[in-house]
C-alpha cells in the first residue's frame, strides 16, 4: 500500500507465523534495518539468520509494551532477551539489528534496547514475520566488502559442487517409444493402449 508517498508491505489479517523471507543462507554478519508499524496487539517483527520458519532468530514487538528476542527452534520460542518497550498502534518504528559473530545489538529509533550473545545460528537470510496485522517499509541490509566477498565465494563453491553432483547423475534412458499422430508438443493425454483410459505422455520433440 502507499501512505503519504511511502510504499509499505502490509499484512492486514491475523494468522500465526506468516513469513516473507529473502536473501542468502550464507549471510552471517550484517546490519538489517526496517521500519515497522504495528496494527494490532498480536506479535510481529523481524527475522534474521533465518534457516527455515522453524529455525531463526525473531525480534518481536508485543502487546504495545515489550520488545522480545527469541531463538525459534522447531516448536519452541526460546527467550533470549526482553525489555519493556511502549509503542502505539500505527507508530512508525525504525529498527536496526547489527550482527557480529555471536553478538547481536538491537536499536529502535536510534536507541539501543537489547544486546544479546548467542551462537546457535551462525548465518541465514532475513525475513518479516507477523502473527497479526502489521506493515513494513525501508528494508535495507548492509555488510562489509569482506563479508560480501566471503558470501560470494561460498555461493560459487556451492554452485560448482552442485554442478559436479549433477554430472554424476546418469541421464534418463527411454524405455519405450510409441509413435503418436499428434502435433509437436511437450505433454499429451492419450489413450496409448486402447483401453479407453487416457495415459499421460511426455513427448521428446523431433520437429
Amino acid at each position: 500500500i502507499e501512505i503519504n508517498g511511502v510504499r509499505w508491505l502490509e499484512q492486514p489479517e491475523s494468522f500465526d507465523n506468516v513469513v516473507l523471507k529473502t536473501g542468502d543462507e550464507d549471510w552471517s554478519d550484517y546490519v538489517f534495518e526496517a521500519t515497522i508499524a504495528m496494527l494490532s496487539d498480536a506479535p510481529a517483527g523481524l527475522l534474521f539468520r533465518y534457516k527455515t520458519s522453524r529455525h531463526n532468530y525473531y525480534l518481536s514487538f508485543e502487546n504495545r509494551n515489550s520488545l522480545t528476542l527469541y531463538r525459534r527452534w522447531d516448536d519452541e520460542h526460546i527467550l533470549l532477551a526482553q525489555t519493556a518497550f511502549s509503542y502505539s498502534l500505527q507508530q512508525e518504528l525504525s529498527v536496526k539489528i547489527a550482527l557480529s559473530g555471536r553478538d547481536f545489538t538491537v536499536e529502535v529509533d536510534n536507541q539501543t534496547h537489547l544486546e544479546v550473545c548467542d551462537d546457535v545460528l551462525a548465518n541465514g537470510m532475513i525475513g518479516l514475520r507477523t502473527d497479526g496485522p502489521a506493515r513494513f517499509t525501508n528494508i535495507i541490509v548492509n555488510t562489509s566488502e569482506e563479508m560480501k566477498a566471503l558470501s560470494d565465494q561460498r555461493r560459487r563453491h556451492f554452485e560448482r559442487h552442485l554442478e559436479t553432483r549433477k554430472k554424476r547423475i546418469p541421464a534418463p534412458v527411454p524405455a519405450l517409444e510409441i509413435p503418436l499422430n499428434v502435433e509437436c508438443d511437450y505433454l499429451h493425454l492419450h489413450d496409448v493402449d486402447d483401453d479407453g483410459e487416457f495415459e499421460v505422455v511426455f513427448i521428446k520433440q523431433h520437429c
